[in-house]
């Protein structure tokens, strides 16, 4: 969990063996996969599906904003939005066991940014 709040960006699970290795304690990825499994169970870390990374959960949030440029992560809340899909799907006679909500774009701090070179 350590190495996920150090990074402060998505970590795969390769970035995190290689970053414990470096301290001496040799890990391999399937030993990073299953820690990581037993977090997001517990609801400590989410899985950003999109990169195949690792966050640490958000109290805040169910929508994941990734920004494209720098790579930094937000959460939204979108409770209500959540339970409309669920009962569009339910419309269609399909039941969600999982909702996965995340978008990709630029942060607030890249566009300022783009906008001041272009300037």
């Amino acid at each position: 969990m350590a190495q996920l709040r150090q990074a402060n960006r998505p970590v795969s699970a390769y970035d995190i063996a290689a970053r414990v290795s470096r301290f001496g304690r040799p890990m391999v990825p399937n030993q990073v996969y299953r820690t990581l499994a037993r977090l997001v169970d517990q609801g400590h870390v989410v899985r950003i599906e999109s990169l195949a990374a690792y966050f640490p959960a958000q109290k805040n949030g169910d929508m994941c904003l990734i920004c494209s440029q720098c790579g930094s992560v937000s959460f939204l809340s979108v409770g209500h939005q959540e339970s409309m899909l669920r009962k569009l799907a339910e419309a269609c006679g399909y039941s969600i066991s999982r909702t996965i909500i995340e978008a990709h774009g630029r942060c607030a701090a890249c566009l300022a940014s783009m906008t001041e070179r272009s300037a």
